[in-house]
């Protein structure tokens, strides 16, 4: 198996991703154990990487850290923070399952930064004037 060590994310499951990270950096269970300082056990570790085990948030954040890589490469901890996100504000809910919204945000995604930047500021004008003009319509 030939695995690219990762540049942003990963959508596959988390035991796949951490065997592919550990096999490209060539960790063990017990190398990978030192990296985190003991944190989670060599045991504890095989098991999330075979499945058996799932990973909180907080864990992945220790193996990312050993593996030095952003904890955001891997899919269930940007789930984790997706679902902190909809706990404060249970509206972003609606609007994931928004199909408008989903296309927009699909689209927009396809942008550069530069032009993320311009779309995002045009938006904020939008608001901007919407707001103003509602209030003189009060």
């Amino acid at each position: 198996m030939n695995v690219n060590l990762p540049t942003d994310r990963t959508y596959k499951d988390f035991p796949e991703a951490l065997r592919g990270l550990m096999e490209a950096k060539k960790f063990s269970f017990p190398k990978l154990a030192r990296e985190i300082g003991q944190k989670l056990s060599t045991t504890y570790l095989h098991n999330l990487a075979t499945g058996k085990s799932r990973p909180t948030k907080e864990n992945i954040g220790i193996i990312a850290k050993g593996l030095k890589i952003n904890p955001l490469y891997f899919k269930e901890y940007r789930e984790y923070r997706a679902k902190e996100k909809i706990d404060k504000n249970p509206k972003i809910a609606d609007l994931i399952l928004d199909e408008k919204t989903i296309e927009l945000t699909s689209e927009f995604a396809l942008l550069n930064d530069e032009d993320k930047e311009e779309v995002t500021e045009f938006i904020r004008e939008i608001r901007s004037k919407y707001r103003t003009s509602s209030k003189n319509n009060r």
